[in-house]
């Protein structure tokens, strides 16, 4: 899974043709050559303004700066150390810059599925293959549902 975070615009107005990909590893946002996205300074940013975190099968976002990170849903800064689960179509004020966070619905395997390997999870299992041991019940619950299969268990 991959979420693509995208500059819309400036306080002052103008447009910049900003964007950054991040895939399960995360990253760091900020003015700092370190950061994964290097935004320029002068707009407000800090160094290292805030992470994105891939955890449970989904983004999040933290504040790493005392200000300055504004999620646009709840119109409130995120606290220093605060982490905000993203959703497709989340808005953030990143220091002076508008983002739109937008998730990629076509790249749904975790990284460990993502090897060039096979598992059948149909066909009646008859050419089972192990799952991997970090493979999470939500993950296995999310294949079922694109290949149109019905979780099997207990009804209430």
């Amino acid at each position: 899974m991959e979420v693509t975070f995208s500059v819309l615009g400036t306080d002052s107005g103008s447009v910049f043709n900003l964007s950054y990909t991040f895939d399960y590893r995360g990253g760091l946002i900020g003015h700092s050559t370190d950061c994964d996205w290097c935004l320029p300074v002068g707009r407000n940013t800090h160094p290292r303004h805030a992470k994105v975190i891939f955890s449970d099968g989904e983004f999040l976002i933290e504040g790493l700066a005392a200000d300055g990170l504004i999620i646009c849903r709840n119109t409130m800064p995120l606290a220093q150390g605060g982490r905000y689960a993203i959703r497709h179509g989340d808005q953030f004020r990143i220091g002076s810059y508008q983002v739109l966070a937008q998730y990629h619905s076509d790249i749904f395997l975790p990284p460990w599925l993502n090897k060039g390997e096979v598992i059948d999870l149909a066909d009646n299992h008859r050419k089972r293959k192990t799952l991997p041991a970090e493979f999470k019940s939500s993950d296995f619950d999310m294949l079922l549902a694109l290949l149109g299969e019905e979780k099997q268990g207990r009804h209430h």
